[in-house]
Protein backbone atom coordinates (compact mmCIF):
# COMPACT_ATOMS: atom_id res chain seq x y z
CA UNK A 1 0.00 0.00 0.00
CA UNK A 2 1.69 3.21 -1.29
CA UNK A 3 0.85 6.27 0.73
CA UNK A 4 0.15 9.39 -0.97
CA UNK A 5 0.78 13.15 0.61
CA UNK A 6 -2.53 13.77 0.89
CA UNK A 7 -3.36 10.56 3.14
CA UNK A 8 -3.60 11.43 6.69
CA UNK A 9 -2.45 9.67 10.31
CA UNK A 10 -5.07 7.07 10.22
CA UNK A 11 -3.85 5.84 6.50
CA UNK A 12 -0.27 5.76 7.72
CA UNK A 13 -1.58 4.09 10.85
CA UNK A 14 -2.92 1.65 9.02
CA UNK A 15 0.03 0.74 6.56
CA UNK A 16 2.47 0.60 9.27
CA UNK A 17 0.59 -1.99 11.20
CA UNK A 18 -0.11 -4.21 8.33
CA UNK A 19 2.95 -4.10 7.42
CA UNK A 20 3.84 -5.48 10.98
CA UNK A 21 6.19 -2.32 12.17
CA UNK A 22 6.25 -1.27 15.60
CA UNK A 23 6.42 2.41 14.88
CA UNK A 24 6.22 4.50 11.87
CA UNK A 25 7.11 8.66 10.87
CA UNK A 26 4.24 10.81 10.37
CA UNK A 27 4.51 14.67 9.83
CA UNK A 28 8.10 14.13 11.07
CA UNK A 29 6.98 12.62 14.64
CA UNK A 30 7.71 8.59 15.25
CA UNK A 31 4.17 6.96 16.61
CA UNK A 32 3.48 3.62 17.89
CA UNK A 33 0.98 0.92 16.33
CA UNK A 34 -0.08 -0.44 19.24
CA UNK A 35 -3.29 0.66 19.59
CA UNK A 36 -5.12 1.72 22.68
CA UNK A 37 -6.80 -1.91 23.05
CA UNK A 38 -3.69 -3.28 22.63
CA UNK A 39 -2.79 -1.16 25.20
CA UNK A 40 -5.24 -1.74 27.44
CA UNK A 41 -5.07 -5.36 27.73
CA UNK A 42 -1.31 -5.11 29.20
CA UNK A 43 -2.76 -2.33 31.69
CA UNK A 44 -3.06 -3.08 35.68
CA UNK A 45 -6.58 -1.94 37.33
CA UNK A 46 -5.46 0.91 38.44
CA UNK A 47 -3.78 1.99 35.27
CA UNK A 48 -6.51 1.22 33.25
CA UNK A 49 -9.08 3.56 35.63
CA UNK A 50 -6.34 6.41 35.31
CA UNK A 51 -6.08 5.86 31.67
CA UNK A 52 -9.96 5.97 31.08
CA UNK A 53 -10.36 8.61 33.48
CA UNK A 54 -7.39 10.77 31.46
CA UNK A 55 -8.97 9.94 28.03
CA UNK A 56 -12.55 10.93 29.04
CA UNK A 57 -10.56 14.48 30.55
CA UNK A 58 -9.06 14.74 27.37
CA UNK A 59 -12.35 14.10 25.15
CA UNK A 60 -14.39 17.00 27.66
CA UNK A 61 -11.37 19.35 26.86
CA UNK A 62 -11.32 18.87 23.48
CA UNK A 63 -14.65 20.71 23.61
CA UNK A 64 -16.71 17.64 21.74
CA UNK A 65 -19.02 19.61 20.90
CA UNK A 66 -21.46 19.24 17.44
CA UNK A 67 -18.64 21.25 15.18
CA UNK A 68 -15.92 19.03 17.00
CA UNK A 69 -17.80 15.57 16.88
CA UNK A 70 -16.70 14.25 12.91
CA UNK A 71 -12.65 15.54 13.17
CA UNK A 72 -10.14 12.71 13.48
CA UNK A 73 -9.01 14.31 16.73
CA UNK A 74 -12.41 13.84 18.45
CA UNK A 75 -13.02 10.50 16.49
CA UNK A 76 -9.45 9.34 18.17
CA UNK A 77 -10.25 11.00 21.58
CA UNK A 78 -13.31 8.96 21.20
CA UNK A 79 -12.15 5.53 20.47
CA UNK A 80 -9.37 5.54 22.82
CA UNK A 81 -11.97 6.37 25.72
CA UNK A 82 -14.36 3.61 24.40
CA UNK A 83 -10.78 1.33 24.62
CA UNK A 84 -10.24 1.77 27.99
CA UNK A 85 -13.97 1.66 29.08
CA UNK A 86 -14.73 -1.43 27.19
CA UNK A 87 -10.98 -3.47 28.23
CA UNK A 88 -12.68 -2.67 32.08
CA UNK A 89 -15.87 -3.96 31.04
CA UNK A 90 -14.31 -7.36 29.63
CA UNK A 91 -12.41 -7.33 33.04
CA UNK A 92 -16.01 -7.10 35.26
CA UNK A 93 -17.23 -10.12 32.50
CA UNK A 94 -14.03 -11.90 33.23
CA UNK A 95 -14.77 -11.69 36.95
CA UNK A 96 -18.45 -12.40 36.61
CA UNK A 97 -17.42 -15.63 34.46
CA UNK A 98 -15.28 -16.84 37.38
CA UNK A 99 -17.62 -16.68 40.26
CA UNK A 100 -20.31 -18.69 38.23
CA UNK A 101 -17.88 -21.26 36.94
CA UNK A 102 -16.81 -21.57 40.49
CA UNK A 103 -20.93 -22.09 41.63
CA UNK A 104 -21.33 -17.93 42.85
CA UNK A 105 -23.79 -15.90 42.06
CA UNK A 106 -22.13 -12.85 40.85
CA UNK A 107 -23.31 -10.23 43.40
CA UNK A 108 -21.09 -7.51 42.99
CA UNK A 109 -22.30 -3.96 42.15
CA UNK A 110 -21.15 -3.72 38.41
CA UNK A 111 -22.19 -7.11 37.60
CA UNK A 112 -24.71 -6.35 35.23
CA UNK A 113 -22.20 -4.41 32.68
CA UNK A 114 -20.27 -6.95 32.68
CA UNK A 115 -19.23 -7.94 28.75
CA UNK A 116 -18.35 -11.39 27.63
CA UNK A 117 -14.49 -10.72 26.23
CA UNK A 118 -14.21 -10.98 22.14
CA UNK A 119 -11.98 -14.25 21.60
CA UNK A 120 -9.46 -12.13 19.38
CA UNK A 121 -8.93 -9.84 23.12
CA UNK A 122 -8.55 -13.30 25.27
CA UNK A 123 -6.14 -12.92 27.97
Amino acid sequence: MKLKKTDGFRAAFAKAKKEGKKTFMWNGKTYTTQTAEEKALKMSDKELADAREQSFRSGKAAGMTEEVLNTDKAKSTSEIFNSYLNEYLYRLGDKKKKMRSEGKIPAFEAASYARPRPSRLKK
